[in-house]
């Protein structure tokens, strides 16, 4: 090559330079706005939630509705009990799965068909899968539980370490193959002893992968192992897990699960949508039980404290509700 092309004034050579030096320029941009993102929510977490861990939150279950106290015992070791159970299902299914497509049927249709349904599973929302589960298991049992969770988190987990086995050892060299072969080793034992080997730290990154999906899994636990308020470790009965119990306590409409401010300043639509159920609640128990002051209708109740409600004449909050009520009450 001569000394001419590599010049500095040579056009060609400064364009390319300067198309080179943009899309590294481009990609340290595209890399520093996902680490901030990453960092952001990072360090939301640990200031707001590194005061609140102590020794109660690993030694307390969790509290009743909008009361002090507790801790997250009886999640923590509902969520292990099940990841753990989901993990040791998934785990050699998705091993054995990925070796057969691997080495046994590369170009056959039934591993074409295979890969297909992977490939489906793995971007199928959650809910889907912990309806099915709900409807073949929890419908027939007639009642939730551990077991259901596990097997609802283990057919998300499982799609995730067959393709992530798949790809392993689609890795590893023919030639390492065919040397193991020479020596006259049986094709199950180059396909365990040989390749898989020669994967497995690829292999047990699949499968710490899966874990992490699973580990954070709320909608198939809402259909299937529900949650409980005590510690419980019947696999057989519900169990409390850490994403349902953190939904729960996010989607709360007590203060105290809200540090640093009240319902409305925390969500106000979703305290706004809350009253508006507990609106058609409250009234109903009234309007059953009534007493000689309160003879109002259940619907010109539920539109009366509505409108109360809606107006902001009162906070979106239990004793906002019950300054409505008395107000009512003291109209009717």
């Amino acid at each position: 090559m001569s000394s001419h092309v590599l010049r500095s004034d040579n056009p060609i050579y400064r364009r390319r330079l300067f198309w080179h030096r943009a899309g590294i320029l481009l990609s340290v941009v595209a890399m520093a706005i996902g680490l901030s993102a990453l960092l952001w929510i990072l360090a939301v977490l640990l200031i707001n939630g590194l005061g609140a861990v102590d020794l109660h939150m690993f030694t307390h279950a969790t509290p009743a509705p909008g009361t002090e106290g507790g801790g997250l015992m009886n999640a923590i070791v509902g969520s292990l009990l099940m990841v753990g159970v989901a993990t040791l299902i998934s785990t050699p299914i998705g091993i054995f799965a990925g070796v057969y497509l691997a080495e046994y049927g590369e170009q056959s249709r039934f591993a074409q068909v295979t890969r297909f349904v992977t490939d489906i599973m793995l971007s199928a929302p959650s809910i889907v899968i912990g309806l099915f589960v709900y409807a073949i298991y929890v419908a027939n049992t007639k009642h939730f539980s551990g077991w259901a969770g596990s097997f609802a988190i283990s057919l998300i987990a499982i799609p995730v370490v067959v393709r992530t086995t798949d790809n392993m050892l689609a890795l590893v060299p023919n030639s390492l193959r065919e040397a193991a072969f020479a020596l006259g080793a049986p094709r199950w034992k180059v396909a365990t002893m040989v390749r898989l080997r020669a994967v497995k730290a690829g292999v047990v990154t699949g499968v710490l992968l899966a874990v992490a999906r699973i580990s954070g899994e709320t909608a198939p636990l809402l259909f299937t192992a529900l949650n409980n308020q005590f510690f419980n470790a019947d696999m057989n009965a519900p169990m409390a897990n850490l994403p349902v119990v953190i939904f729960q306590f996010a989607m709360s409409p007590y203060e105290i699960t809200h540090p640093g401010g009240s319902v409305e300043h925390f969500n106000e639509e979703s305290g706004a949508a809350w009253m508006q159920r507990v609106a058609n609640t409250y009234p109903a128990a009234v309007w059953l039980n009534p007493t000689p002051e309160q003879h109002w209708t259940y619907s010109q109740s539920t539109k009366i404290i509505r409108e109360l409600m809606n107006d902001r004449m009162y906070p979106l909050t239990l004793d906002g509700l019950d300054e409505a009520m008395r107000e009512l009450t003291r109209k009717h």
